[in-house]
């Protein structure tokens, strides 16, 4: 009797030792991405969150690099425009338009390309406005990215962040109350206007990756690496990216903030920096 219970002893403390390694292995840990999608040029759309499994979210990476692919190998604006808009219906796929319709974010970010109006215009002017482009820039062109150490912020935050800060410099205060109205009038009309506001892409002293823009006034034009802001302005490079409209997709990778973005923009300028 002793001895079997001695046994039924051991055999318990056998069965608490191998159960939970045996629960480790049956119950897997799931892991999950969360991408935070908004829309830049519609201030009334709230930023969404979407959560996806790892698989879905290297999906979500790989139509980046797919377009980016792509993209390098085309020269006509059908096929151009064609490619853009099958990104934007694979990214509808994931919940990923920030709640605009498929129709709807194509018609933002490709329609001007569409456009005979547009198109005309742009190439009557195409000589003139070139000229002022310089090398290492581009205008009125398709934008794909992905970056790190990025910045979006609208026409207010501008006003926040040089205007006033070069009016006090050079002894203008009596200006600051009228640009605070007019700031604060932006402020608002974001909560309650459907018109469409441009955004800068402003990046940071660390920033890490690609952008890439097509059927610009200097056609295709790309940077990769470690990139800094090149629009020159009266008070030094200020941004990267002036006017954009489209979709902006962040998550966090590796212990920093990965930022994926596809639209259209007025002017990009970006100076590379080597390592």
């Amino acid at each position: 009797m002793k001895k079997l219970l001695v046994i039924g002893v051991i055999v318990l403390f056998i069965g608490l030792a191998v159960s939970p390694s045996i629960y480790a292995v049956t119950i897997p840990k799931k892991e999950y991405v969360e991408y935070s999608v908004e829309v830049c040029g519609f201030p009334g759309i709230k930023p969404k969150t979407i959560r996806l499994t790892q698989s879905q979210a290297d999906e979500v990476n790989r139509i980046f690099e797919n377009l980016r692919v792509q993209l390098n190998g085309t020269v006509s604006l059908e096929e151009t425009i064609e490619i853009y808009n099958h990104a934007i219906d694979e990214l509808d796929r994931y919940g990923l338009l920030g709640g605009l319709s498929v129709q709807q974010a194509q018609r933002m970010i490709t329609w001007r390309f569409q456009h005979l109006k547009y198109m005309s215009l742009l190439n009557r002017f195409d000589n003139q406005l070139s000229a002022n482009t310089t090398v290492g820039e581009n205008e009125f062109c398709l934008i794909v990215g992905s970056t790190t150490d990025t910045k979006f912020e609208g026409f207010y935050h501008f006003l926040y962040d040089n205007f006033f800060v070069w009016m006090i410099y050079y002894d203008y205060p009596i200006f600051i109350l009228p640009c605070l109205f007019i700031a604060f009038l932006f402020d608002l009309i974001t909560f309650i206007s459907p018109i469409m506001f441009l955004t800068d892409i402003i990046f940071g002293c660390n920033t890490e990756g690609w952008v890439n823009t097509y059927l610009g006034l200097n056609g295709s034009v790309s940077w990769n690496g470690s990139l800094r802001n090149g629009c020159p302005t009266l008070f030094g490079y200020l941004w990267a990216v002036a006017g954009f409209i489209g979709i902006k997709l962040w998550y966090y990778s590796e212990n920093s903030i990965r930022y994926s973005y596809l639209g259209w923009a007025m002017q990009v300028g970006i100076r590379t920096v080597d390592t």
